[in-house]
């Protein structure tokens, strides 16, 4: 009896399962089609992207290899491209390029490059907050303290690692202002000193009496070749403040000669030379 009872459970659960396949047989099929396509969807994007990824690095290099001074405007173009497309990565890396070789001279359009990479570009927090200080580096020369301190603001009101750099800028700007007070409170545990001429700034931390000292990339890369116990804070780069040699105005004999000397000092090699001595990229 209880064997005749087990054969019917089974043969009642066997027609259960196949009404279930019949009854929903096209459930089924398009369920399996579904999940297909989808395999195939996420495939499809993830080569899509991997291969639009590629494709902008290839170019990327390409440009950058190829640049040369005579092809400024081609590289800009090309960059701004890629800029443009909004990669996280290569997009801020066009940006950064166009920055250190001068090939866009209009301020205000390079913010707008900048806002296109930190307000539209998809990025890793601190990348971004890395690219918003960059930002404030680029600035810092020629914005006045509310703007400055309205691009860094982000990153001094946070916990980001760029917190302290932040920090560290606006105090600098305000020491280069000869704002002393206001540089002291980016720094409320430190202590800033002025040393008169003929002291030197530097001269004061190799004798202990100081942590550290602000001066310009060139006078510091000279520093450390001198003195080896001295290193050089990597903060990153602000926007290059260009020197000149002056000379009385309408004396063109003596402004020829020192076209004529910075002419032949250049194709020489004289610079290039002097740029590789010291660790700089521009003098």
């Amino acid at each position: 009896m209880d064997e005749d009872l087990s054969i019917i459970n089974a043969n009642t659960r066997n027609e259960k399962i196949k009404n279930f396949f019949v009854n929903n047989k096209k459930l089924l099929i398009s369920s399996v089609i579904i999940l297909v396509l989808v395999v195939i969807g996420v495939y499809s994007y993830d080569k899509y992207t991997t291969d639009k990824k590629r494709q902008i690095s290839d170019n990327f290099n390409a440009i950058t290899i190829d640049h040369s001074e005579s092809a400024k405007e081609t590289t800009l173009n090309k960059l701004l491209e890629i800029v443009n497309q909004k990669d996280p990565t290569y997009s801020p890396l066009s940006l950064y390029f166009i920055i250190d070789n001068n090939l866009l001279s209009d301020q205000s359009e390079v913010n707008k490059l900048f806002d296109v990479i930190i307000d539209e570009t998809s990025l890793d927090k601190e990348i971004k907050n890395l690219v918003i200080y960059k930002k404030a580096l680029f600035n810092a020369d020629q914005a006045n303290e509310a703007d400055l301190l309205n691009m860094l603001n982000p990153l001094i009101n946070s916990d980001t690692v760029w917190k302290s750099h932040a920090l560290y800028l606006m105090a600098e700007y305000f020491y280069a202002q000869d704002q002393k007070q206001k540089a002291k409170e980016f720094f409320p545990k430190s202590k800033l000193n002025s040393v008169e001429a003929p002291a030197r700034d530097f001269q004061e931390v190799l004798a202990g009496r100081a942590d550290g000292n602000i001066t310009s990339s060139t006078e510091a890369n000279k520093l450390v070749i001198k003195y080896p116990q001295l290193a050089i804070v990597p903060d990153g780069e602000k926007n290059p403040a260009f020197l000149a040699m002056m000379v009385p105005k309408g004396d063109n004999k003596w402004n020829d000669y020192m076209n004529d000397w910075i002419k032949k000092k250049k194709s020489s090699g004289f610079f290039t030379k002097l740029l590789a001595k010291y660790n700089l990229k521009s003098l």
